[in-house]
């Protein structure tokens, strides 16, 4: 009699790493390096949404460093979107056809390069507004008290053990 042959599993899942399993213990826990990389893994998908969305606001062409002060000025005290990648996302979007742009001499520096959203990045940011409030919406159900308080919800809510039958 021959045993079934053994599922394939992910590399990081295994004996001693699954759920209920304390490995504190074994790594440490880099508190500022995982909120560096949940941040960058948050804004790789917003930023185009955030592209799209000012320069429908716009309502005209901007050029990169206009775009980039006005992140900067009407995104509060903490500017998400660093300069610099700005421009590949943007150019991104205009190879997409959801931007278009031209280019401009200018007398106080390198040429200029002006975006204005195209009738396609009119209905792609309508798609994906619609995406981000479902998706907002849904995880403010599970972690916006979390986010608000600075607490986790679970730790207040009441836990019942049951004994296996």
């Amino acid at each position: 009699m021959t045993e079934p042959p053994e599922e394939a599993t992910d590399p990081g899942i295994g004996p001693g790493t699954g759920p209920g399993t304390d490995r504190g213990a074994e790594a440490p826990v880099d508190p500022e390096a995982l909120e560096r990389k949940f941040q960058r893994e948050l804004n790789a998908g917003l930023v185009s949404l955030v592209l799209l969305s000012v320069l429908e606001q716009a309502g005209g062409e901007l050029y990169g460093y206009q775009i980039a002060k006005q992140l900067q000025q009407d995104g509060g005290r903490v500017a998400l979107i660093k300069q610099g990648a700005l421009y590949p996302v943007l150019r991104t979007l205009s190879a997409n056809g959801l931007l278009a742009s031209r280019v401009e001499p200018s007398l106080s520096g390198p040429p200029r390069r002006y975006y204005q959203i195209t009738p396609a990045g009119r209905e792609v940011l309508a798609r994906w507004g619609s995406i981000w409030r479902d998706t907002r919406d849904f995880v403010d159900r599970f972690a916006g008290g979390a986010a608000v308080s600075g607490t986790s919800q679970a730790g207040s809510a009441k836990t019942t053990e049951t004994t296996p039958l």
